[in-house]
């Protein structure tokens, strides 16, 4: 059997920390989860797992990067030409996402953001932030937008307003559809931004 590499070990050693979260997640709720049970079910020591995360919050922003890559690949199938209602679709799969996580998972990444200092959905590198901008500059580039500004300047205030809602059903606990609630408020929203066709 091949010995793996060092970081193909932390690659894999950071999956079944991953892996083990999300099983226990099945069962218990975040809250009353301890990063010991989380070690004992992925078979590591609590040094390891503080190798690889800060918090037992940092576990919930790798596995929103996990259900990240089924949002770009349904973005990529998606053909809808650049418009508002491309924007509305890359922010709907996104909504997609957060209720498959549940409202309490949500409100960790906020917990998160705020002791990091890490601005999650801001994130330049994140597929949501790199998709809606993407988009915006193809509007800009259409001469399709009804302000002046940068495609990264439109961007942060389309993620923003959008976060506002997030945070909002969480507190809410799924009390509506997400989903809907985003359909909704954007189509209010994106017409200051865009030319109707």
């Amino acid at each position: 059997m091949e010995k793996l590499s060092r970081k193909d070990q932390a690659i894999q050693t950071e999956q079944k920390i991953i892996q083990a979260t999300l099983q226990l997640l099945e069962i218990k709720s975040f809250q009353k989860l301890q990063i010991k049970d989380i070690c004992v079910q992925a078979d590591v020591s609590i040094g390891s797992f503080y190798h690889y995360f800060d918090n037992k919050q940092g576990i919930i922003v790798k596995i929103l990067d996990l259900y990240s890559e089924q949002f770009v690949k349904n973005i990529n199938e998606n053909t809808l030409s650049y418009s508002q209602e491309k924007i509305i679709f890359i922010f709907l799969e996104f909504c997609y996402i957060a209720e498959q996580l549940g409202p309490d998972l949500i409100l960790e990444i906020f917990i998160h953001n705020i002791i990091a200092h890490d601005n999650f959905l801001l994130s330049q590198d994140k597929n949501l932030y790199k998709e809606i901008c993407k988009c915006i500059k193809e509007l800009q580039i259409q001469d399709l937008l009804l302000v002046q500004e940068s495609e990264q300047k439109i961007t942060n205030t389309l993620i923003v307003f959008f976060r506002g809602f997030l945070y909002e059903w969480g507190l809410c606990r799924n009390t509506y559809s997400l989903v809907d609630e985003i359909s909704a408020q954007l189509n209010r929203y994106l017409p200051l931004f865009i030319k109707s066709k």
